[in-house]
């Protein structure tokens, strides 16, 4: 279910069972914890796992304040998640695609992308298989998403010119290198566009990667 859809859809079940919930201490039951996830899921997009970490957590904060967790809020928050599941509101495959096409938009390398899919408890295994359906095996997409990297932080080509020593020109390269390094971009990618002489050139290489794609 496409994500807006889905959010509409959490947001009239939300408002069908009268959320938000008066304030005050609130007992753990099947039914908070229901009405807790399509509140959530009316505002946010969520896999599963992300879900069901959110509603563990609100089980966590009840107990805290004393209201200790029944034993049966392991079963219950499944049984919620598997819910949302069938209703379509979660849906780990099309989350993961929405945010590996948002993320390299934004400049996010396939490194940083996967771990933040991995902190949101989606299997490592779907992971794979939607990268590998994004992005291909060519790398044109993660060095156009490394350009963009490149674009917002004015490195390479993109940099101010300016007026420099070889020594000093040295050392804001190899500060590029590290930027890329944490960002998570392979060392050659990088390369390639340090190395570039301009703009221009730049996006020549670009659009030899993407013609070359199968």
């Amino acid at each position: 279910m496409p994500a807006p859809i889905a959010k509409a859809l959490a947001s009239r079940l939300a408002a069908r069972h009268c959320w938000p919930m008066a304030k005050g201490k609130k007992t753990v039951s099947p039914d908070y914890l229901e009405r807790a996830a399509f509140y959530y899921l009316s505002r946010y997009a969520s896999s599963a796992g992300n879900l069901r970490r959110i509603l563990r957590n609100k089980v966590r904060r009840r107990s805290q304040a004393g209201l200790g967790p029944p034993p049966e809020a392991a079963r219950w928050i499944s049984d919620v998640v598997a819910k949302c599941l069938r209703l379509g509101l979660v849906d780990d495959r099309g989350y993961g695609r929405v945010k590996i096409r948002s993320m390299l938009r934004s400049g996010k390398s396939l490194r940083r992308i996967r771990a933040y899919l991995m902190s949101k408890a989606i299997d490592s295994e779907l992971i794979d298989q939607l990268i590998a359906e994004r992005a291909g095996p060519d790398g044109a997409v993660e060095f156009g998403a490394a350009m963009t990297f490149a674009k917002r932080r004015r490195l390479g080509p993109f940099a101010r010119p300016r007026d420099e020593s070889d020594e000093a020109a040295r050392a804001r390269r190899e500060k590029a290198l590290g930027a890329f390094s944490r960002a998570g971009f392979p060392f050659p990618v990088a390369k390639l566009i340090l190395d570039s002489k301009n703009v221009a050139e730049l996006e020549a290489l670009a659009s030899e990667l993407v013609d070359q794609s199968p």
